[in-house]
């Protein structure tokens, strides 16, 4: 009884919709059971694209998937239509899974490069040079697998381009077969110079921390010093983890749990960008500790991810997995998983959820007792 009254509850909440949020995908759009894992992605010429994981028959992870796109000229109150940007079964295969994208864009010539994961054992790739408007044929991405490895996931949400126009992708790999995805996992992220053009990866450095297996995680730099790279990861457990890079992603000499964050048990995908000109980080994810997702937040951290603060809900009621990009008005736009219960979202929505010039954040104020209660109950 308690938990059809929670869930009741959840439902209501998820019905609520703010004003400035727009729906992207919606769950049964273009024939899919759902649309999960959301990527969004702010483009040189302003452009926003949103990508996802569009799930045929159910919503599972190892369902018939295709990862589908849509564009916004007018910073995301309008989208395009659905396009596949590559289908599962594209070879014709009977049953394929692809997804786990983590899109970045070159510095040096504007290409959108686009690696994703197909039927996590296989590192594959796309590329667009027209904005997003058309992408290739995919490519296999060598060198970054070993042969122990028994299944391999990128992103999620997205890549990096560092000011030295190195590409550095976060991922997470298992040796051990038949496992749940997210435990006994290990982080690592592949790495591409880019040298003259050439495009080659190769693995860069791997993390872990005692028995917490990071998973899901998104890189950021911490500019003004070059090469310093910190990663917010999905753990096993309700505490996130902080990997710290000093030379590009080549090691990691410390990993850390970010104790001033939660997310539910056995975790779930954040998303974690960084402004060069106000040196702040932002992250949103789930601010509960249950099993059931809900409570979508936006968090701040003036000290390199080292602690952070609440700023305000994105969604209090049923959501998932997120993905910030900070939009050329220096507003923070996000696509998240909204009206998900047991892990089937109504829709990927787009929302305005800070704007830079309009305000400032005092930190000082945020730590209050509503951030005591949101952040911590």
């Amino acid at each position: 009884m308690i938990l059809l009254t929670i869930l009741w509850c959840l439902c209501v909440l998820a019905k609520f919709s703010s004003e400035n949020e727009t729906i992207v995908f919606s769950r049964g759009e273009a024939g899919y059971y759902c649309i999960r894992i959301p990527s969004l992605l702010t483009t040189f010429r302003g452009t926003l694209l949103a990508f996802g994981e569009a799930r045929m028959f159910n919503c599972h992870d190892d369902t018939q998937i295709d990862i589908v796109f849509k564009r916004s000229l007018d910073n995301g109150m309008t989208w395009s239509n659905l396009q596949i940007m590559y289908r599962g079964n594209a070879s014709g295969e009977n049953f394929n899974w692809v997804g786990n994208f983590a899109p970045i864009q070159l510095k040096t010539n504007q290409r959108i490069l686009v690696p994703f994961c197909k039927n996590n054992l296989i590192l594959m790739q796309v590329y667009s040079d027209d904005d997003g408007l058309t992408f290739s044929q995919p490519q296999i991405i060598f060198n970054v697998t070993k042969p122990n490895w028994k299944w391999v996931a990128l992103g999620p949400p997205s890549g990096l381009a560092l000011q030295s126009n190195r590409i550095l992708i976060p991922g997470d790999y298992s040796t051990v077969e038949n496992i749940r995805a997210g435990s006994f996992s290990v982080g690592f992220v592949m790495l591409n110079d880019f040298d003259g053009q050439v495009d080659k990866w190769y693995l860069g450095g791997e993390y872990r921390l005692d028995d917490y297996f990071p998973n899901e995680g998104q890189a950021v730099e911490l500019l003004p010093r070059a090469n310093s790279i910190f990663i917010n990861a999905r753990s096993y457990s309700t505490k996130r983890i902080g990997a710290y890079s000093d030379d590009g992603g080549i090691t990691f000499k410390r990993v850390v749990l970010l104790n001033t964050l939660i997310q539910p048990l056995h975790g779930c995908e954040g998303s974690t960008i960084y402004d060069s000109k106000s040196n702040q980080l932002f992250y949103s994810g789930l601010a509960e500790t249950s099993i059931i997702r809900t409570n979508l937040s936006l968090h701040i951290s003036t000290d390199n991810g080292e602690s952070w603060s609440y700023i305000k809900s994105i969604c209090l009621g049923p959501s998932g997995y997120s993905s910030l990009t900070l939009m050329h008005n220096q507003s923070i736009g996000v696509l998240y998983e909204k009206g998900s219960i047991i892990g089937v979202p109504d829709s990927l929505t787009f929302s305005i959820v800070y704007n830079q010039t309009e305000k400032n954040i005092d930190v000082s104020s945020s730590m209050n007792s509503d951030f005591n209660f949101k952040t911590f109950k």
